[in-house]
């Protein structure tokens, strides 16, 4: 599936609405970390195929990181049908990225 860059809170929403499973990956736009970490999650999403794949800039989407309590970047959120269900905050390596992915799967298939 396509990486999905939002410009704001207004176009999260919408592209949150547009599917029913999904991961936002919540970046800095001045974070080096997320640069190397974006990468590699860009590769694993490929694999999966029924999950959205979000980016946002933290900056650009405050209403929802102060819901959610993002206090960090690299964040991830994983939705199900719009509903925040899994979070990690932090950089985790690949497997750690997939064990998200997978458990996301789970809370929306069982």
């Amino acid at each position: 599936m396509e990486f999905i860059l939002v410009a704001d809170d207004q176009a999260l929403d919408e592209a949150l609405a547009r599917c029913r499973l999904a991961v936002v990956f919540f970046s800095g736009r001045q974070c080096a970390v997320c640069i190397n970490f974006e990468r590699m999650l860009r590769s694993i999403c490929r694999s999966y195929k029924g999950i959205c794949c979000i980016k946002a800039y933290s900056e650009s989407v405050l209403a929802h990181v102060k819901q959610l309590g993002i206090a960090g970047v690299p964040s991830l959120v994983g939705y199900v049908d719009g509903r925040p269900v899994a979070r990690s905050i932090g950089l985790p390596y690949a497997p750690a990225v997939n064990m998200f992915m997978t458990s996301l799967l789970r809370a929306a298939y069982g």
